[in-house]
């Protein structure tokens, strides 16, 4: 059990470290990375885990934990609430990974990178994220 909180922790630190370092120049890999957590994790302590680490390690580094960091916890939490009942489709990954990908690409002023997202959500959904969630259920 405390295992996958430290890989979590691990995951979070690498995340957050390619979103500081080639976040803004390619493209996200939050968003894209807490799409599978969201859809294969069932417990919701450790997404919001996985979440506000990143949100610590993120915006400590890059803006001093300052108020745009709660409001990207709070819009996670948002998100989280309006879409948790809704079945796993394309639309629900575009919103989802698309909302937070916006708001990263609106804080640091690089909207070619929200669009890359967007590409790759879509494209993996159909390549990958269909099989691996809708395999998980059936099993």
């Amino acid at each position: 059990m405390y295992f996958l909180y430290f890989v979590y922790f691990l995951l979070s630190l690498a995340t957050a470290s390619f979103d500081i370092w080639l976040g803004e120049t390619l493209f996200f890999v939050f968003p894209i990375v807490l799409l599978y957590i969201y859809n294969i994790e069932k417990n919701e302590n450790r997404i919001f885990f996985y979440v506000l680490l990143y949100t610590i390690f993120y915006f400590v580094a890059r803006f001093s934990l300052n108020f745009l960091g709660i409001i990207f916890f709070i819009l996670f939490l948002l998100i989280h609430f309006i879409l948790n009942h809704m079945k796993f489709s394309l639309i629900k990954a575009i919103i989802f990974a698309g909302v937070i990908s916006f708001y990263l690409s609106f804080i640091t002023s690089s909207y070619s990178s929200f669009i890359v997202d967007l590409i790759l959500v879509t494209a993996l959904y159909f390549i990958n994220m269909r099989v691996v969630f809708y395999e998980r259920k059936e099993s």
